[in-house]
């Protein structure tokens, strides 16, 4: 029986994200919200965007077995996080824990350090302090520009699908 599930997903990354959780059988998509400029999939009913109030309807439904965010600005209440079994998970785009937070991106850069990557952790109270799950890393050639990461991201979600395998 396939875990079910909640994406949170408002980053660049967000479609490919959405299409490898659809293409996992092990996963059932109870729901989502994304940036108002996403298409929402067909024949999915529960849907919202990020502006919308997606907390309380949550909580008004059945408990998901877990809660998958990428790129959400703002905390995921404690609330939440109870009503899903196993709890929840973060993809933040950086080396936990160098550069939480937001736009770790523009940090990076500014820095010129010498390697970028991906973080899932565990959801917490602490904003990117909960235990790291996993960690995909490449090094990087200097000089690098804030675009230069960005693409690099996008090739990483699709070219490297085991990293978000369940």
């Amino acid at each position: 029986m396939p875990l079910s599930m909640w994406l949170v997903a408002t980053c660049d990354v967000a479609p490919e994200i959405l299409q490898l959780v659809q293409n996992c059988p092990a996963v059932s998509l109870a729901g989502i919200v994304v940036r108002k400029s996403a298409a929402i999939p067909s024949g999915l009913r529960v849907a919202f965007h990020a502006n919308d109030p997606w907390e309380a309807a949550l909580l008004s439904l059945p408990p998901v077995d877990f809660l998958l965010c990428a790129g959400y600005p703002r905390k995921i209440g404690h609330a939440v996080l109870t009503h899903c079994r196993i709890g929840g998970f973060n993809v933040h785009p950086s080396l936990l824990p160098l550069y939480p937070g937001r736009n770790p991106r523009l940090q990076i850069v500014r820095d010129q350090y010498p390697w970028a990557g991906v973080s899932i952790h565990k959801l917490t109270e602490v904003i990117d302090g909960g235990p790291i799950i996993l960690q995909f890393r490449i090094a990087l050639r200097r000089p690098y520009s804030i675009e230069d990461l960005k693409q690099l991201e996008e090739w990483a979600t699709v070219t490297s699908p085991e990293v978000l395998q369940f």
